[in-house]
């Protein structure tokens, strides 16, 4: 395995980490500002942050880390707001979404005001676009999966659905605010810290040394071979 790999998957584990304990002590990852209700969800943080700076594939997995907790967090804490989110395909499916949305919008914002000399347009605007991108993401999905299921299942409307899509747009504004304010500096400060670029430099030296072994290997087989 690459030696950037491993760095990824290290970070993807500690992001993981930081998720699962977001989740599980309260008001952290999931903030109740009416109780009983549907919940804010900070966890969206971390998750951006590993799409934007690991990539695609790793925030795919700590959006399923965050689906996987908040389907838990719904037994765990039972409450009229989280009934719909104990079906996987309310609190899981549409947290698979949020890392490749985010990472999409990232580099697509990101080649979009490449050339421009504004420092702030060119480095930062993109990851306020990929960071509100995300929370839309998990929104609308879950907005969508949870209306679909209270269709099929009319016996889960416990709460009136406009009072809960009242809630959904507060916790969305409050989610958005959230992202905007956390996720582009702190990964501006792992850009700073040089990360981005010692994983480009392990992946390049990794890259280098591949064909230069593989070609000390035919020389000393070639030589083997004249000694036969």
């Amino acid at each position: 395995m690459k030696k950037s790999q491993t760095l990824r998957l290290t970070l993807t584990a500690v992001v993981i980490a930081i998720i699962i304990i977001m989740a599980y002590f309260p008001q952290i990852g999931f903030i109740y500002i009416v109780p009983e209700m549907v919940a804010i969800t900070f966890i969206l943080i971390p998750v951006c942050v590993a799409a934007i700076v690991l990539g695609k594939y790793y925030g795919f997995a700590a959006g399923a880390c965050f689906g996987i907790m908040s389907l838990v967090m719904s037994y765990l804490r039972p409450a009229a707001g989280n009934l719909l989110f104990q079906y996987p395909w309310v609190s899981i499916l549409p947290r698979l979404f949020i890392g490749p949305a985010v990472y999409f919008a990232h580099k697509f914002f990101k080649r979009l005001f490449e050339k421009s000399k504004n420092r702030y347009v060119k480095d930062f605007l993109p990851l306020h676009f990929a960071a509100t991108c995300g929370v839309l993401t998990n929104t609308a999905l879950v907005y969508i999966c949870a209306y679909s299921t209270m269709i099929l299942m009319p016996a889960l409307e416990t709460v009136p659905w406009a009072f809960l899509l009242g809630l959904y747009s507060i916790n969305m504004s409050l989610e958005i605010l959230a992202v905007n304010l956390l996720v582009p500096p702190i990964c501006a400060a792992l850009r700073k810290a040089g990360f981005d670029k010692k994983v480009a430099n392990i992946a390049n030296i990794t890259n280098q040394t591949e064909p230069q072994s593989d070609a000390a290997d035919m020389k000393a087989q070639k030589t083997d071979a004249q000694n036969d």
